[in-house]
C-alpha cells in the first residue's frame, strides 16, 4: 500500500506542472476574451447545408428558373413575380442604373447621405452625380421636405434605411412620386423575416417582415455575409416596372455565373469565423494581431468585405448561393422582428440592445436614429466627441467596438473621385458597436 501510495505521489508530481501550465493557460486566455462587435446571423446547420450543396446528391435535380420563383415567393409571397435574384445589392444596382441609362450628371440624391462607398462609386460609373443630404440630427436620419432638395436633374432618390431602422419614408416617397423621381429603398441593413401565421397578432408590428413601402419603385434587400439571415451573399431587387425589371433580366442573362470555387472559399470564411467570433477565441486572435503591430480593425473588415472591382458584382448567383437563400427565407421567421420564444436573432438583438441603450442614457450617452422608426439594431451606433477613445476604451473592458470599419460615409455633393465623394462628417462622430 504505502508502495502504491508512493507511485501516485510521484505522478502527482510529476505531473503538477503540466496542471499548472494548464491552469495558467485558462487564466490567461479568460482574461483576454473580448466580446466581438458582430457575429455572424447564421448556424451550423445553415453552414451543413451550404456545404451539402455541392456534393453530387443535392445537384442531381437542380434548376436555377426554379430556385428563383422560390425565392420569390418566400420572399414577396403576392409579388413574386416583382423579385429579381442578385449576385449581391450592387449588382442590383449596377443592373438598375444600366437599364434606366440616364442622361450624363443626372442627379441621384441619397436620404440620408450616409452609404457604402461602392454605391457612390456606382452612380459616378455610370456618368451620373451622387448628391447627399446631412441628416437634420442625430436623432431624425430623414428632412421632413424633400422639395427644397430636388433639382432639374434628380432623377433617382434612393432611400437607405440605416444601422436597422425602418426610417418613417412615407412622405417622402409620396412626394418624390409626385415629383415624377424614381423612388429607390435600400433596405440592405434593415431586412426583417415574416412570423409564422400561427404567431401573428394585431399588436405584432411587421408581421410580414420588411420589404419596403409599397409606393417605392424598387426596393433592395441583401444578404451579404454580416447581414441579418445571411445567405453568405446575394441579394433581392423588388422591381414594381414590368419593363424596367425585363431590361435588368436581360442585363443579368448577359453576366457570367460566379464560380463555385469562389462560393466555396466564401462557405469556408464564414465557417472559420463563426469558430473565432466567440469571446476568447476573438480576444486571443485580437490580442496577437494587436501584438504583431496590425490593424485589427482593417483585418475584421477585410474578412467580411464583398467585391472590391466593378467586374466582381458583375457575376450572377452561384446555384448553391441560391439554394442556401431559399433554404434560409424558407425559415425566415428566425429573424422575425417579434418572437416571445427569443429564437429569432433579431429579437435578440432588440432585446440586447434595449438593456444596453437604458443604461447609458443614464449617463447622458445619445444613440443615432433613436426613436426615428422602427429600430432592429443591425448596428447600436453612439455619439461620442471622441469616438476613437470610447472604442479603444470599450475594448479594454473586454467589448469590441469601433468608429472606422463600418464602411458607411458620407454622400458629398458633386462628386467627382472616390477621395471627394466620401470624406468622414464633422463635428460630433458616432461609435458603432457591432
Amino acid at each position: 500500500m504505502t508502495a502504491l501510495l508512493d507511485s501516485l505521489w510521484l505522478g502527482f508530481v510529476g505531473f503538477s506542472p503540466c496542471l499548472a501550465g494548464l491552469a495558467l493557460l485558462v487564466v490567461c486566455s479568460w482574461s483576454l476574451r473580448l466580446h466581438p462587435r458582430k457575429v455572424l446571423d447564421i448556424g451550423w446547420r445553415d453552414l451543413m447545408v451550404a456545404f451539402t450543396s455541392f456534393t453530387s446528391f443535392t445537384r442531381r435535380s437542380r434548376d436555377r428558373t426554379t430556385l428563383e420563383r422560390k425565392i420569390g415567393e418566400c420572399y414577396a409571397p403576392s409579388e413574386a413575380s416583382e423579385v429579381l435574384v442578385t449576385l449581391s445589392v450592387r449588382s442590383a444596382f449596377d443592373m438598375l442604373l444600366s437599364a434606366l441609362a440616364l442622361p450624363k450628371n443626372s442627379e441621384v440624391l441619397f436620404l440620408p447621405g450616409i452609404t457604402i462607398p461602392g454605391m457612390v462609386q456606382l452612380v459616378e460609373h455610370h456618368g451620373l452625380q451622387p448628391v447627399g443630404l446631412d441628416p437634420p440630427k442625430p436623432t431624425q436620419m430623414l428632412p421632413p421636405k424633400l422639395a427644397p432638395f430636388v433639382t432639374p436633374r434628380t432623377r433617382i432618390l434612393v432611400i437607405t434605411h440605416l444601422f436597422g431602422t425602418i426610417h418613417k419614408a412615407g412622405h417622402l416617397i409620396r412626394e418624390a412620386k409626385e415629383l415624377g423621381i424614381l423612388v429607390v429603398e435600400d433596405g440592405a441593413q434593415a431586412f426583417m423575416g415574416s412570423v409564422l401565421p400561427e404567431k401573428r397578432s394585431a399588436a405584432c408590428p411587421w408581421p410580414m417582415g420588411f420589404r419596403g413601402h409599397e409606393a417605392s419603385d424598387v426596393i433592395f434587400s441583401s444578404f451579404g455575409t454580416i447581414k441579418t439571415l445571411t445567405a453568405l451573399g446575394g441579394g433581392i431587387a423588388q422591381v414594381r416596372d414590368a419593363q424596367l425589371r425585363g431590361k435588368m433580366r436581360e442585363i443579368a442573362a448577359s453576366w457570367p455565373r460566379r464560380s463555385r470555387r469562389q462560393r466555396l472559399l466564401s462557405i469556408i470564411r464564414a465557417a472559420l469565423l463563426r469558430i473565432l467570433t466567440t469571446p476568447i477565441p476573438y480576444g486571443i486572435v485580437e490580442a496577437l494581431i494587436t501584438t504583431l503591430g496590425f490593424n485589427f480593425d482593417h483585418l475584421i473588415v477585410s474578412s467580411v468585405r464583398g467585391f472590391g472591382k466593378l467586374e466582381e458584382i458583375r457575376q450572377k448567383p452561384a446555384t448553391e448561393l441560391l439554394e442556401l437563400l431559399l433554404w434560409r427565407l424558407q425559415r425566415q421567421q428566425m429573424a422575425a422582428f417579434k418572437d416571445p420564444s427569443m429564437q429569432s436573432s433579431v429579437s435578440r438583438r432588440c432585446r440586447n440592445a434595449n438593456v444596453v441603450i437604458s443604461r447609458l442614457e443614464k449617463e447622458g450617452i445619445e444613440f443615432v436614429s433613436k426613436g426615428d422608426g422602427t429600430n432592429s439594431w443591425w448596428l447600436l451606433p453612439i455619439l461620442s466627441d471622441d469616438p476613437q477613445g470610447l472604442a479603444s476604451e470599450m475594448v479594454a473592458r473586454g467589448f469590441d467596438a469601433t468608429s472606422t470599419t463600418t464602411q458607411l460615409q458620407r454622400v458629398v455633393t458633386a462628386a467627382t473621385s472616390k477621395e471627394q465623394a466620401l470624406i468622414p462628417s464633422s463635428g460630433q462622430d458616432s461609435c458603432d458597436c457591432m
